[in-house]
């Protein structure tokens, strides 16, 4: 299995510098914190419900802008078309690093090297947040095709190229 923690992001002159400095304005106005959302059942959305809940926001006063993932989100938060964008920490990477966005955290309990002065969701007393990556096949999938998989991705899970090759994109082997 892989993973990657799910990521808050704004745009680089948005006054939120900081999550907390957000979380405490969605508590008094969450009218104001427009967000990107992939739907309701999607991590992102999930980590920012959290998030909300724990800090007694109602996330139903948040406006959402509905998007098909990470590639309109960059560009909604870089433009101000939204207060924050959400996604996985994959699909932020390429913008957090080209500078049009800015990472506020990411759901995770260490540190992320992709993310190196990014604040952890623990870091800062919230729960870290983790979308799945994995394979599956068709009921009743032969024996020996499983046996196969198995082996196959239990090499590539100590294999050093693969794991690197995961890092670039963000994702972290489980």
């Amino acid at each position: 299995n892989t993973g990657t923690p799910c990521t808050v992001i704004g745009a680089p002159n948005s006054p939120y510098k900081t999550l907390v400095q957000l979380l405490d304005d969605a508590k008094t106005h969450p009218e104001k914190i427009s967000y990107t959302s992939q739907g309701s059942t999607g991590t992102p959305d999930y980590f920012i419900r959290v998030l909300f809940k724990k800090v007694g926001a109602d996330i139903s006063k948040a406006p959402a802008v509905m998007v098909t993932g990470a590639a309109p989100t960059i560009p909604m938060t870089a433009g101000g078309n939204v207060v924050m964008g959400l996604s996985s920490a994959s699909g932020a990477l390429t913008g957090v690093k080209s500078g049009i966005v800015r990472a506020l955290v990411i759901s995770s309990k260490e540190p992320d090297p992709d993310f190196p002065c990014v604040p952890t969701t623990v870091s800062l007393g919230y729960p870290s947040v983790v979308s799945w990556n994995g394979l599956s096949g068709p009921p009743r999938m032969p024996k020996a095709i499983v046996e196969k998989w198995g082996k196959i991705l239990k090499e590539s899970a100590s294999d050093p190229e693969f794991i690197a090759n995961l890092r670039k994109v963000g994702a972290v082997p489980y």
